[in-house]
């Protein structure tokens, strides 16, 4: 009699065995390697968007404090045209102040411009990195797929 349990015992376990057993879950390596290279690249992605906000950071006070010089160059200039009297001493000094001002007009335009350059660069960082993140959600939901 136990010989005969035994036998079926043993042969309910080779049978499963045979038949495949218990289903055994996918790895889905294919799809973590996409989860791990999308994650790299938005990590990539988010850095340089960080760099680029600085950079936009850094050009609006440079363009602050070329406004604030440009500002105050006017403020003199005027004021040393108001104050020329008609010998040559006041006159070069007000050509000298007007000269300064449009100098620091100049440097305001230039740094208008180059923040608009950092901010263009930064849009289009932005839409890198958000295109970075789409793709890690992307990859992370044929992962949740494959697992089933």
């Amino acid at each position: 009699m136990r010989s005969v349990v035994l036998a079926v015992v043993l042969g309910g376990v080779l049978a499963t065995a045979a038949c495949g057993g218990s289903p055994v879950a996918q790895s889905c390596t294919q799809e973590q390697t996409a989860v791990t290279a999308a994650e790299t690249a938005k990590t990539k992605a988010d850095a340089d968007l960080k760099a680029a906000d600085d950079k936009v950071g850094k050009a609006q006070a440079e363009q602050a404090a070329a406004d604030a010089a440009m500002n105050k160059a006017n403020a003199d200039a005027d004021a040393a045209q108001a104050a020329a009297g008609g010998d040559a001493a006041s006159s070069a000094k007000a050509a000298q102040a007007m000269a300064d001002a449009a100098q620091e007009i100049a440097k305001s335009a230039e740094a208008i411009s180059t923040v608009k350059a950092a901010q263009e660069d930064q849009a289009k960082v932005k839409t890198t990195a958000d295109d970075a993140a789409k793709a890690v959600a992307d990859a992370k939901q044929k992962v949740d797929a494959c697992k089933g």
